[in-house]
């Protein structure tokens, strides 16, 4: 058995987290549950303000429904119903192995990029991604658009 050593700062974050619960400030505080709280609609005005910024730069873009996974351990197969950004290519479509090597190009940028691959199509979730983060997120996207064209 093996011993676990919380240090200063892990119980700095547990204190900050339970006090959001017994303030009943958990919904407005932690991050999780503002991503599980958020309605489809609104993760639909996202995906189309992101599709917005990319089709201004030529990158082809759709808008899918889906279903966001919600948990693993603790939640298995739960799912709550998305809008996502799908990246489609040049001609409404792109191959498995262009999928793969657009994945790993976001994964290598300077803030990592992970996105799913479904019926070859880049599929980025806004229920995944918090608000501060959209800007990075599409200026990804569009490094890797340049250099892979």
């Amino acid at each position: 058995m093996r011993a676990l050593r919380v240090d200063k700062m892990t119980l700095a974050a547990l204190e900050a987290t339970l006090r959001s619960y017994q303030r009943g400030r958990a919904l407005q505080e932690i991050p999780i549950w503002q991503m599980i709280g958020a309605g489809a609609d609104a993760m639909r005005e996202r995906a189309v303000a992101w599709q917005i910024a990319l089709q201004a730069h030529g990158i082809q873009t759709q808008i899918r429904h889906a279903q966001s996974a919600i948990g693993g351990g603790s939640l298995p197969g739960e799912t709550l119903p998305t809008y996502v950004l799908a990246l489609s290519g040049a001609q409404n479509e792109i191959s498995a192995s262009l999928a793969t090597k657009w994945a790993n190009a976001l994964r290598q940028q300077p803030t990592p990029v992970v996105c799913r691959i479904q019926e070859e199509q880049l599929l980025f979730d806004p229920r995944t991604v918090l608000p501060v983060q959209e800007e990075m997120l599409i200026q990804s996207i569009r490094n890797v658009y340049a250099d892979l064209s």
